[in-house]
């Protein structure tokens, strides 16, 4: 039986981190060491954890792709489960998941979520389009469809891949997942197995700078990447992957703009609207950059009205 760390990067945690904790150790299945990468926290932390009985490293604060390359370094478990600080596991929950990785010699597993709101409100988030046949690219494209917080990964599988990448506090998930895509079988519980809870603040909380992460580790990371990623897939699947990626880029750079939009700022709203026209070149695409650089224009005509 391949053994299992469970792995969980904390910042500023000490709160929520008891609940995640106790979710934890009380696993119905108990074969597993506990590791806390506890990501350069004020707080008390690293001692909530140590109380536990967790292993405990400390560092500088990288954010979580930093936390998570670390942890992949640390842990001795041929398999790593992630939570997040904030998040909780049921009780069945590596019972459940564990032989099911198992039984498909999985490269990775994740299951359905249940979404708790601040207002009381719960969601089961259940992906029944990720059939038992559905390739790791499906898993990937057009969105990242895997909770962290929900995910067992192969350990030598992402080292062997380069491992998560520390360049960005956000977002590094998706390039984690995709270093492993050539490497093994990807299999989905439609089971909801843990709660994940959306807190004002958290790091998935739509802001800009989540935004920009995304934009970042799709634009500058996996797309540059992505025949490599998926090399054992046909090259026209490959293209047709790469498009979707393109679209979902598209999108992503208009949601920067919009939030350039929001701050009153036209020229760098139009510069966003024009590169993400330019993700998906064509007649219409330049058509509309030539709507945006009209509207820009007046816009910046208002204004100097207004300020004459």
């Amino acid at each position: 039986m391949p053994s299992l760390t469970v792995c969980l990067a904390v910042y500023n945690g000490a709160e929520t981190l008891p609940k995640a904790l106790e979710s934890v150790y009380a696993q119905t299945y108990k074969d597993f060491d506990v590791l806390v990468l506890d990501d350069g926290s004020k707080d008390d932390s690293a001692e909530v954890a140590r109380s536990f009985g967790a292993r405990v490293v400390r560092q500088e604060n990288t954010g979580l792709g930093g936390a998570r390359r670390r942890m992949m370094e640390e842990a001795t478990g041929d398999l790593v489960a992630f939570i997040d600080h904030d998040d909780e596991w049921f009780p069945n929950k590596l019972e459940v998941q564990v032989p099911v990785h198992l039984k498909h010699n999985a490269v990775l597993s994740h299951h359905a979520m249940r979404y708790e709101y601040m207002d009381g409100r719960k969601e089961d988030k259940i992906f029944d389009f990720l059939k038992p046949d559905t390739p790791p690219a499906g898993h990937l494209v057009p969105e990242n469809w895997i909770l962290p917080t929900g995910t067992i990964m192969d350990r030598r599988a992402v080292l062997d891949g380069g491992n998560f990448i520390a360049e960005t506090r956000y977002c590094s998930d998706w390039y984690g997942f995709f270093i492993v895509a050539d490497k093994g079988p990807f299999v989905y519980l439609p089971e909801v197995l843990g709660r994940y809870i959306m807190r004002p603040g958290q790091n998935s909380t739509y802001s800009w700078r989540w935004v920009n992460a995304r934009r970042y580790v799709l634009e500058e990371h996996i797309l540059p990447r992505l025949d490599e990623f998926l090399s054992d897939v046909p090259a026209a699947k490959r293209q047709e992957y790469r498009r979707d990626l393109q679209k979902t880029l598209q999108y992503i750079k208009h949601q920067l703009a919009n939030f350039k939009r929001e701050e009153r700022d036209p020229v760098q709203e139009f510069y966003w609207r024009r590169d993400a026209e330019m993700c998906v070149p064509g007649a219409g695409a330049y058509l509309r950059v030539g709507k945006a650089w009209l509207g820009m224009c007046s816009r910046l005509a208002r204004k100097a009205v207004s300020k004459g």
